[in-house]
């Protein structure tokens, strides 16, 4: 028997002790209190139906709103890097005809000096 369960066997005896000293109309009190008691913390099938499929419903919800989030970001980097690839096949300076005539000695003098 370990520290814990020897203080727990002190603690009970404790009360049953001092529980025979009390009157019968106090125990008969405290005995119908904490049957209510038991009976209060023990779910009825209505609540813990009721408890369930709130669980159920906001874990759905829950579920869909990670799944709508999880779309949106794939469609912005989809939209990203179609407008990323669209702007770089624009936007790049064919160099091929001045290098062509730089190579052939065709541009005037003032091209090298810019």
């Amino acid at each position: 028997m370990n520290t814990n369960q020897r203080q727990i066997a002190a603690i009970k005896d404790a009360l049953n002790r001092s529980a025979e000293k009390l009157d019968s109309h106090i125990l008969s009190k405290l005995g119908s209190s904490r049957n209510r008691a038991l009976l209060q913390t023990q779910p009825t099938h209505q609540y813990s139906t009721e408890h369930s499929s709130g669980l159920i419903m906001r874990l759905r919800a829950s579920s869909l709103h990670h799944e709508a989030r999880l779309w949106l970001g794939i469609a912005v980097i989809i939209i990203f890097s179609i407008a990323a690839q669209q702007y770089w096949q624009h936007n790049t300076d064919d160099h091929s005809e001045i290098d062509i005539a730089i190579l052939t000695d065709d541009l005037p003098m003032n091209v090298y000096v810019d």
